[in-house]
């Protein structure tokens, strides 16, 4: 374990880790405490970690900081939808906020604007929240559940053992798919699991081009597939993000270089999804991201306001993008399950010929969809 972080620690150069003296024989806690290479900061009350923070924010970086903190609020939940946009009704566990990398188009930027990056310790109200749903969800839905909302599920799970913890006991529940999406290539620490049921180890991709540019610190696109290969041959499922996909006269060509690389390494059958969606931003994103990327080009394209008062392609390039790449993933990877992130009914009568009204509608097909690829054989 100590290895594997280290590595991490050099790598995205985590200096110092900040903890609270009550959480001190937490399991989360003690692992973080047992590490090297970084500094280690107790704090007793909320006025001194806010004293602490403002004396570190003269000596590093806010992705140099992990905080170690008791989170009193709600861990499980219905992802945030989009208003008046079709969702797949992706379930989320929350077990952090902020994240290593540096990607020029996160969402993150407009609203997690605290120093550091936040590792919740009381993993075990997690689990309480967690075992709660499994007693209550209905047994004829298939439900897909992950934790890369509000940071990377994996760049820090070799240490807080989170996934490990929630493959383990979704294993043993039907119709449960835990995903845990990444940037990275960590995932030692997860292939020794001996039943890992129809755990997901999801993967967010972009052009290769794309990712050199605009995901800085993430690990290249090659050796985030090279991972998933080695995820899907220890017995896990495999997914692929690509979201956003970045437009330009040759988009087709850079992101149908990566299909063949994943149709090189991954058997398609080991792939439960595949999820496409294309750049959008809120309208303060706007100077949010020419403020931290003076040099990027995302926002120069054509954009217009659409119905959720995001700036989003035109209704007819993105319909063409969609319908380009799904045929692309089709003919290069094989039958995998393809689907829209937030987009609107039109869209999905456009692309997919389905008339969907709500957001029930998708995910009541999502689900029969992998029951029926999964969960019956």
């Amino acid at each position: 374990m100590d290895i594997l972080f280290e590595y991490m620690l050099r790598k995205n150069k985590v200096l110092c880790i900040v903890y609270d003296r009550k959480d001190s024989d937490r399991p989360v806690v003690k692992r973080f405490l047992a590490l090297n290479s970084c500094e280690k900061i107790p704090y007793s009350t909320e006025e001194e970690l806010s004293s602490i923070i403002e004396s570190l924010k003269k000596h590093y970086d806010s992705k140099e900081v992990v905080v170690l903190k008791e989170f009193k609020g709600r861990f499980f939940q219905v992802c945030p939808k989009t208003p008046r946009m079709i969702c797949c009704n992706y379930r989320l566990v929350n077990t952090g906020f902020g994240c290593f990398y540096n990607c020029a188009y996160c969402y993150l930027q407009s609203y997690l604007n605290s120093f550091g990056i936040l590792v919740f310790s009381n993993i075990e109200d997690i689990l309480v929240e967690f075992e709660n749903f499994l007693n209550q969800r209905d047994k004829n839905t298939v439900y897909r559940i992950g934790t890369g909302e509000y940071t990377d599920s994996l760049m820090l799970d070799d240490i807080s053992m989170i996934g490990r913890l929630l493959v383990e006991r979704a294993a043993e529940c039907d119709g449960v798919m835990i995903e845990l999406k990444t940037k990275t290539d960590n995932i030692d620490h997860l292939l020794g699991i001996k039943n890992k049921g129809k755990s997901v180890v999801g993967f967010s991709l972009n052009s290769i081009e794309n990712a050199e540019k605009y995901e800085l610190g993430a690990v290249s696109v090659k050796e985030r597939i090279i991972a998933a290969k080695r995820a899907v041959d220890s017995g896990f499922l495999a997914a692929f993000h690509f979201d956003p996909i970045i437009y330009s006269s040759d988009w087709s060509g850079k992101y149908g270089e990566v299909l063949s690389i994943i149709s090189n390494e991954i058997d398609s059958s080991k792939i439960a999804w595949i999820s496409m969606g294309c750049f959008r931003y809120s309208p303060s994103f706007k100077d949010i991201i020419r403020k931290n990327h003076p040099k990027e080009m995302l926002t120069l394209g054509e954009l217009v306001s659409s119905r959720d008062g995001k700036f989003r392609y035109p209704h007819q390039l993105r319909r063409d993008v969609y319908t380009m790449f799904n045929k692309m993933i089709k003919d290069t990877i094989g039958d995998v399950y393809t689907y829209m992130c937030m987009e609107s009914d039109d869209m999905w009568r456009d692309v997919y010929n389905k008339d969907y009204s709500v957001s029930e509608d998708l995910e009541k097909d999502f689900s029969l969809a992998m029951r029926q690829r999964f969960f019956e054989h």
